[in-house]
């Protein structure tokens, strides 16, 4: 397969606040293999424009509720949330159970992609008859203090445009955007949920998200749902590990950069340099 090199980047909002790279989204979008690569813009280019502080945000929280998972007490023991041990194929289908849509790739997320040691991610892209593949990263981490007041009034959501907090299943979640430009800044989601001992971050890019989200309304709701799943953590439901088997080997990838000529993680040839 011929690589494909990534388009020309845009300049995003938080680099025009002066805020640095840091925290960014992972290296550029992912060929699949046998079906041509993911195109994540008009220019083919990846779309990563969340600010800083909401992508260190996206990497470090996340949330519990019981939207879209594995929940009620009747269920067997085969499909109890916390029934098996979570891998990346199984969050990833979780992702595409909640985004409701035929994923083109899917992929694991290393330290390399900025995923803190001991965390679980994962980056999934859906296209769109508009040629714009929505990107949905998602990283399982440790629950730590420093999230344990985050809200729509804290530091980590100043830049967005709205904030909304909910509480889906007893467990708090914050949903923050940044609007887009036209013709130059898409804007980007973040979705955070503060599980009993874990949490689940979530960011979103390649749409249009306007001042009141618009038309990717629908998106933000169904990925609040996923990041409250009691599923969705470091134990999952059977039904998740068996639909990420399913997933087929034209849309599984072993990193997500790959084909566009990004060499491998460590992580793939030495366990261990996870750290």
């Amino acid at each position: 397969m011929t690589p494909r090199p990534a388009g020309p980047r845009r300049t995003s909002r938080a680099r025009r606040r002066g805020e640095g790279s840091a925290g960014r989204g992972p290296g550029p979008v992912a060929a699949v293999r046998g079906s041509g690569p993911v195109r994540t813009g008009p220019d083919g280019a990846s779309r990563r424009g969340w600010s800083a502080a909401i992508a260190t945000l996206t990497l470090t929280v996340a949330l519990t509720a019981c939207g879209g998972g594995a929940g009620p007490a009747d269920r067997s023991d085969d499909e109890r949330p916390t029934a098996e041990a979570t891998t990346p194929r199984a969050l990833a289908a979780a992702v595409i159970d909640h985004v409701g849509r035929p994923a083109s790739a899917a992929a694991p997320l290393f330290r390399r992609d900025g995923v803190p040691s001991g965390a679980l991610g994962v980056e999934v892209a859906f296209p769109d008859d508009r040629g714009i593949s929505t990107h949905v990263r998602v990283v399982v981490s440790r629950r730590t203090e420093a999230f344990e007041r985050f809200t729509c009034n804290s530091r980590a959501t100043r830049f967005a445009t709205g904030c909304e907090e909910s509480s889906p299943g007893g467990v708090r979640t914050a949903l923050s955007w940044e609007a887009g430009y036209p013709e130059e800044d898409p804007g980007s989601l973040s979705v955070a949920g503060l599980h009993d001992g874990w949490t689940v971050t979530i960011s979103s890019h390649g749409p249009f998200f306007e001042e009141e989200l618009g038309d990717e309304r629908a998106l933000a709701d169904r990925l609040v749902d996923l990041a409250a799943d009691p599923a969705v953590g470091f134990r999952t439901s059977a039904s998740y590990v068996e639909a990420g088997a399913a997933i087929g080997d034209d849309v599984w990838l072993d990193y997500y950069g790959q084909g566009n000529g990004y060499p491998p993680p460590p992580e793939l040839k030495d366990p261990g340099a996870t750290g």
